[in-house]
């Protein structure tokens, strides 16, 4: 199942994953956006509470080593009509996507050295399930290639386990 989250945003700033992600969102909601404008309101200081604030959305925390409950509750979030930021670890992610998971290198330099742990941790939006994986929007890299296809295993490495629920409306 895929949303019609109607447009990839890449992000202004180096670290502004969040605020990119909360255009996106606003963007499929057909409201008018302003990444600047965000980024100075919550002083370049992305979180899942500015997306929660932002958007008038609900967070949820979830194991990641309980993957089946996140398949679960990602795929019934979904299946009501909700996109999901998430937040990951973006050592893992590098090691997991390289530096160019779309096919394309971003404007920024890499997002983080390849490991298994440590930051930055990073931000996407999730758009729909496939039977094996996920449905993303990275917002560090161009559009083109994207939605990315993240497979079980890769969201399962990778994910945090914050995850800002977006409905359509607010």
């Amino acid at each position: 199942m895929s949303l019609s989250i109607p447009d990839h945003h890449e992000q202004q700033y180096e670290s502004s994953c969040v605020f990119a992600c909360i255009c996106m969102i606003l963007k499929w909601r057909g409201a008018s956006f302003d990444e600047k404008a965000l980024f100075t309101k919550w002083n370049g200081h992305g979180s899942v509470n500015a997306a929660v604030s932002e958007l008038g959305a609900t967070y949820r925390s979830l194991s990641p080593d309980d993957f089946q409950t996140v398949r679960t509750a990602f795929s019934g979030w979904f299946a009501n009509d909700c996109a999901l930021i998430v937040t990951v670890c973006g050592p893992r992610y590098v090691q997991r996507r390289g530096i160019a998971p779309g096919g394309s290198i971003s404007k920024w330099k890499d997002l983080a050295p390849a490991g298994d742990s440590g930051g930055p941790f990073h931000a996407l939006v999730l758009v729909g399930s496939t039977e094996d994986g996920f449905l993303a929007l990275d917002p560090y890299y161009p559009a083109n290639g994207q939605p990315l296809e993240l497979t079980d295993d890769d969201l399962t490495h990778i994910l945090t386990g914050q995850v800002v629920v977006c409905s359509k409306q607010t």
